[in-house]
C-alpha cells in the first residue's frame, strides 16, 4: 500500500530482505550496511608524570583502526572528522612514581579541552608506591559533532604521590 490510498497487498520479501519505507511507499530491500569507526590507542612505554592538575595521556600508538577516516589523532586528542553517534571507552592505567603514601587518582574524559564528559571519572586508589598501580575503566555513548575534540586526562584527587601513566 502508500499514500494515496492503494490497497494492494504487499508480497513476501526473499531471504535477508527488510523491510523499508521512504515515506510513502513501503518495500522490501537488502539492509543498508553498518558503518563502525574504531581506533585503539595506547602508549609504547609508561610516560606523563601529573599531580592535582589533570594531564592529557599523550597516546603515541594506534593498535588498531578501521581507516573509516572518522577521527584523527594528535598527542593524544582524538579530532571527530564526522559528526555521528560514538561509543566512546578508555582503560586508564596510572602507577605512584614518587612518594610513599595512600593516594587517589582519578582519569575522565575532556570534550573540547574545556567539558568534562559526565559519568567518565574513574578513581584509582594507591596504597603505597610499591603497590601503587592500578586502572579505571569507562565506556559511554555519546553523540558528537565534526571538529569535536576527545581526551582522557588523569590527575591526583588526594594524598601527595606522583602519578604516572603506565605503557
Amino acid at each position: 500500500g502508500n499514500a494515496s490510498g492503494d490497497a494492494a497487498r504487499l508480497a513476501v520479501g526473499t531471504s535477508g530482505q527488510v523491510l523499508t519505507s521512504d515515506g510513502t511507499d513501503v518495500s522490501w530491500a537488502a539492509p543498508a550496511a553498518a558503518s563502525e569507526a574504531i581506533i585503539s590507542l595506547s602508549l609504547s612505554a609508561t610516560t606523563g608524570t601529573f599531580t592535582t592538575t589533570f594531564t592529557t595521556c599523550a597516546f603515541n600508538t594506534t593498535e588498531y583502526t578501521s581507516g573509516t577516516g572518522d577521527f584523527t589523532v594528535s598527542s593524544g586528542v582524538v579530532t571527530i572528522v564526522n559528526a555521528g553517534t560514538y561509543e566512546l571507552s578508555y582503560d586508564c592505567s596510572v602507577d605512584e612514581n614518587a612518594g610513599n603514601n595512600r593516594t587517589e587518582f582519578v582519569s575522565r574524559l575532556l570534550l573540547n579541552g574545556t567539558t568534562e564528559v559526565g559519568g567518565t571519572r574513574g578513581f584509582i586508589y594507591s596504597r603505597l608506591n610499591a603497590q601503587g598501580a592500578g586502572t579505571a575503566s569507562c565506556r559511554i555513548i555519546k553523540t558528537l559533532s565534526a571538529s569535536d575534540t576527545i581526551e582522557m586526562q588523569a590527575a591526583r584527587n588526594s594524598g601527595t604521590n606522583t602519578g604516572e601513566f603506565l605503557g
